[in-house]
C-alpha cells in the first residue's frame, strides 16, 4: 500500500462521483503486543519500527487507493479491543500471537468478533510473532485447528477467513505485504 500510494500519481480531484471513493472500515484486534500496530504502520510507511508502545486508544490510520478501477478508502482502526471501534467494520484483522495461548486468544476474539459485528461483517486471521513460536508448535497444524474452528462455528463459517502466512514481528518483507494487500481486496471487496 505505501509503495502504491506514494508512487508519485497525479490525483484528478475535481469532484465527480467516479472520485468518490467508498469507505471500508477495518478494525483490528488481538491481545497486546501481538504485532498489529507494527504491522499496519509497515504497511503504511513501509519501515518497520520495533518502538511503537501499547495503543492506547483507537488509533485510525487512512489510505486511499485504486482497486479495479474503483476508489476505495482504508480506514484501519487499531482498536486496543474497544467493541466500539469495530461495531461497524467491514472487516476485522484479527491478530492470533503464536507465543501466546492459542486456543485461548481464538475463544476471546472470535467471542468478541460475534458479539459486536454485523453478519456482513468478514475476517481476517493473522498468525503473528511467527519468531516467537515454540520449536515444537507445527504451524501447519495451528493453521488447520484454526480453519476447523472457523468450520465448526456456523457464525464464523464463510465470514472468517485465514491468512496464509504467519507474519514476523521482527520484519516484514514486500512480498508478505502484497500477499496480505490482495488477500485483503479479495476478502472485502469479492468479485
Amino acid at each position: 500500500l505505501a509503495k502504491k500510494f506514494n508512487s508519485g500519481e497525479k490525483k484528478d480531484d475535481s469532484p465527480n462521483e467516479s472520485n468518490i471513493p467508498s469507505i471500508q472500515k477495518i478494525a483490528l484486534i488481538g491481545n497486546s503486543e501481538s504485532g498489529k500496530t507494527t504491522f499496519i504502520k509497515r504497511i503504511f510507511n513501509g519501515v518497520f519500527n520495533r518502538e511503537y508502545g501499547p495503543t492506547i486508544s483507537g488509533e485510525l490510520i487512512s489510505i486511499e487507493q485504486t482497486f479495479n478501477n474503483q476508489k476505495i478508502k482504508f480506514n484501519f482502526r487499531d482498536t486496543s479491543g474497544i467493541k466500539l471501534y469495530h461495531e461497524d467494520a467491514d472487516l476485522v484483522l484479527i491478530f492470533v500471537d503464536l507465543s501466546k495461548n492459542i486456543d485461548q486468544q481464538l475463544t476471546t476474539w472470535f467471542g468478541i468478533f460475534k458479539e459486536a459485528t454485523n453478519s456482513k461483517t468478514k475476517a481476517m486471521v493473522i498468525l503473528s510473532r511467527s519468531e516467537l513460536a515454540s520449536k515444537d508448535q507445527n504451524i501447519e497444524s495451528i493453521k488447520y485447528h484454526i480453519n476447523q474452528s472457523i468450520e465448526d462455528d456456523l457464525e464464523l463459517s464463510g465470514r472468517v477467513t485465514l491468512f496464509k502466512n504467519p507474519i514476523s514481528s521482527q520484519s516484514i518483507s514486500d512480498e508478505e505485504i502484497l500477499e496480505f494487500e490482495n488477500e485483503m481486496y479479495r476478502v472485502i471487496m469479492p468479485a
